[in-house]
């Protein structure tokens, strides 16, 4: 597994300076102090921070995934103030620097975005925003942030929680899985089997409550997903991800919200050359166990749930 943000561990306070306007070079420079806590998943495949601004009273969040196929990061950004995962950036390494570029926009004009990550060291490192309007031909930074490694996690405000819907998962569950090995057999009215078999789940918030993030082991040795889920406080609704270790790849979202205690969310995607409509639906929650379903409907027919899984809170099967 990929080592690139392997440095990007801990916490670290973060000098940094931006343009006031990103496009225009003479509109002067200004201080953006901050703080992050990052952590690495994946065995080094997923790299997630959180960035407090103190000077601006606001929180930001990089979620960076690597594909095993193509060796390359994936890198979203996602503003605490809302607006959901903005337009990423994708690149790779290469002895110790790293270019990723991605299109973009600002005020409603089109541009190409790039980031590079340098200078790094066990004690920091350093990294880069510029902007293009003319298809990468010439580049204009616009910010630059230092990172020093902290020997502690930086005290931030208390905040409010914004939401609370997904912190029944933060922690550590006992996860028993049932699915069919071929997702849309049912549906298409043709047997499958179905595998059993259990795992281990780690779940985080971020946000005060309004990014959820989840790690699962899965069947094959190795083999891991994970869950990044993002409320959206103007409509009160949740936007849920699936990227499988595999992959590395945010799969096409579910959208959806609680309703007595139980969250429901749908999606739409592509499955072995039909539309299939997602269902996942939470449910049976308590302090020690939960319940999670998922089902499809392809073509429009009815649903065919083909992945169940069963959380207990380790230790609490044998009390």
């Amino acid at each position: 597994m990929p080592s690139d943000f392997d440095f990007l561990q801990g916490s670290f306070d973060v000098s940094g300076r931006r343009l006031r306007d990103p496009l225009d070079p003479t509109s002067g420079w200004i201080d953006v102090p901050a703080t992050s806590s990052a952590l690495i998943l994946f065995d080094g495949a997923v790299s997630i921070d959180e960035m407090w601004f103190p000077t601006a009273r606001q929180i930001g969040l990089s979620l960076r995934l690597f594909d095993p196929q193509s060796r390359t990061w994936t890198v979203h950004w996602l503003d605490g103030r809302g607006g959901g995962l903005q337009p990423p950036v994708e690149g790779r390494w290469e002895d110790g620097r790293c270019w990723f570029t991605g299109a973009d926009s600002y005020r409603g004009r089109p541009l190409v975005a790039s980031h590079s990550w340098s200078e790094v060291s066990d004690a920091g490192a350093r990294w880069e925003q510029s902007f293009s309007r003319d298809e990468g031909c010439s580049w204009q930074p616009n910010w630059v942030m230092h990172f020093l490694r902290r020997s502690a996690p930086a005290a931030h405000p208390q905040q409010p929680r914004v939401v609370d819907d997904f912190d029944f998962l933060i922690g550590s569950w006992h996860v028993h899985h049932r699915r069919l090995v071929d997702p849309v057999a049912h549906a298409l009215g043709r047997a499958s089997e179905a595998a059993e078999f259990d795992g281990v789940h780690t779940g985080r918030t971020y946000f005060a409550g309004a990014v959820s993030v989840d790690e699962t082991t899965l069947a094959e040795p190795g083999q891991r997903g994970l869950t990044f889920r993002v409320h959206d406080p103007a409509t009160r609704r949740w936007s849920i991800y699936w990227v499988n270790s595999r992959l590395g790849r945010l799969e096409p979202p579910v959208h959806g919200g609680f309703a007595d205690g139980v969250g429901t969310f749908f999606g739409t995607e592509q499955l072995a050359g039909h539309d299939v409509r997602v269902r996942f639906v939470w449910s049976d929650i308590t302090a020690t166990t939960a319940r999670w379903r998922q089902a499809f409907s392809v073509d429009a027919g009815d649903w065919d749930e083909n992945w169940e899984m069963m959380f207990t809170r380790p230790g609490w099967a044998a009390r």
